[in-house]
Order: structure tokens, then C-alpha cells, then sequence
């Protein structure tokens, strides 16, 4: 079930079990990667410094040092040091993972997204707004067919707005933005699946936060309705 974080926990920790009996490093590394996100969602920072470090132990007991596999690891990695609030060590991460991704991606591919939205948001918090919106800018200029990520992008630039300049000289830009974003959770072309509806609830407080309720409100109400029908289906 969604959110049910105690027993993920309980699986993932079965399998990492598993993983160490039969000696599988690349399982391990696959669920140690899971274990820092399901540890910043539950707000463990112990668990996720444990799980950073084993994940770079894994990864040098591997050698990936230029695969798909440690690009990931290493976004992963970042997000937890972010999670972390240590911004320049995330930064570190995210560097690698670019590294990477440039060099075994299509320049399309839809996990720049992610990448690009977490480098952003760090720059954000380090106060590197013109260096933050540039990493922005790169999502909205991917013609990756994941258009729905570029929500959270145009939130993500409202926010940059807001920080940057404050929410009443902001105002123009965050309404500029917070529009685009809308345009696209509502574009009826966009498959309403699993990820669309959690993009709306990632969504939805920040549209909320910027003023626009009853759109927040649509935007709960249609993702609670997709879930519903995930687990009916």
C-alpha cells in the first residue's frame, strides 16, 4: 500500500538479507539504493548516512565507476546528502552523476529530469539562483516524452522566484510559472497512471502554498481517484 513505509522497510531489509547470504553485491547495491530513499522519506538521517556509505563501498567492491548503475547511485546518493542538508556534498554527488549520464544517455532521456531538478533545487539552497535556473532550463529544453516532469520543474522555478526576489516582486514570475505547471498536470494527453498521480500530490502543496486552492484541491482529488483505481484494478 502507498506510504506504508514500515513495511518496505521490513522487504527491503529481507532482501538485503538475502543479497548478503548469496554474495550479491549488485542486488545489494539495487536495495541499499532503495534503503536511502525509503530512510530520507521517513526522516532517519542515521540510516541514511549508514546506507550512503554502504552504497560507495558497494560501488568500489564493483568497479562501475562509469555504468548507468553508479550514475544512479550517485543521484541517489546526493539526494541523501541533500536530505542531509549538507548541499555542497550533494552537489559533489550530482557532478558525478552528470558525468556519467553525458556519457551512456541520450541527451532526451528522461532521467536528466531528475537529475537536473535535484542539482537545481541544491543550487537553490546554496544560493546559486542564476546556476540553479540554468540547470532548470536544461529539463525545459529536453524533448524527453516524460513532459509531466517539467511540472516540477516550472514549481521548482516559482520557488527559485521566490527566494531570490521574495513573494511580492516575485509575484509575476511564480503566477508566470505556477500557470505552466498547471498547464501541464492538465493536459489530457498525459497518461493518468501511478506517476502522474504522484506528480500531482508532489504538486499540489506547492500550487497550494502559491495561492491556488481550488486547483490544489482538483489536483488531490484526481490523484487520490487514480490510486483508487490502482487498487481496485
Amino acid at each position: 500500500y502507498k506510504d506504508d513505509y514500515a513495511s518496505a522497510e521490513r522487504l527491503l531489509l529481507y532482501w538485503e538479507q538475502e543479497a548478503i547470504l548469496f554474495k550479491d553485491l549488485k542486488g545489494r547495491l539495487t536495495i541499499c539504493n532503495e534503503l536511502i530513499g525509503l530512510y530520507r522519506k521517513i526522516g532517519n538521517s542515521e540510516k541514511v548516512i549508514i546506507y550512503i556509505n554502504l552504497c560507495l563501498s558497494l560501488l568500489n567492491k564493483l568497479e562501475l565507476t562509469d555504468s548507468i548503475s553508479a550514475g544512479t547511485t550517485y543521484l541517489n546518493i546526493g539526494t541523501g546528502y541533500k536530505f542531509l542538508k549538507d548541499n555542497k556534498q550533494a552537489l559533489i554527488y550530482y557532478q558525478k552523476t552528470e558525468k556519467i549520464y553525458l556519457k551512456v544517455l541520450n541527451q532526451n532521456d528522461y532521467n536528466f529530469a531528475g537529475l537536473y531538478n535535484n542539482m537545481g533545487l541544491s543550487k537553490m539552497d546554496l544560493g546559486l539562483y542564476d546556476d540553479g535556473l540554468n540547470d532548470f532550463f536544461k529539463i525545459l529544453s529536453n524533448n524527453s516524452e516524460q513532459k509531466i516532469d517539467q511540472a516540477i520543474t516550472y514549481l521548482n522555478i516559482a520557488n527559485l522566484y521566490e527566494l531570490k526576489l521574495g513573494l511580492l516582486d516575485g509575484a509575476t514570475f511564480i503566477d508566470e510559472y505556477v500557470n505552466k505547471a498547471l498547464s501541464i498536470l492538465n493536459d489530457s494527453n498525459i497518461l493518468h497512471d501511478g506517476y502522474y498521480a504522484f506528480v500531482l500530490e508532489k504538486c499540489a502543496s506547492a500550487i497550494q502554498y502559491y495561492g491556488y486552492f481550488m486547483d490544489a484541491n482538483e489536483l488531490l482529488e484526481r490523484s487520490h481517484n487514480i490510486y483508487e483505481r490502482i487498487r481496485n484494478s
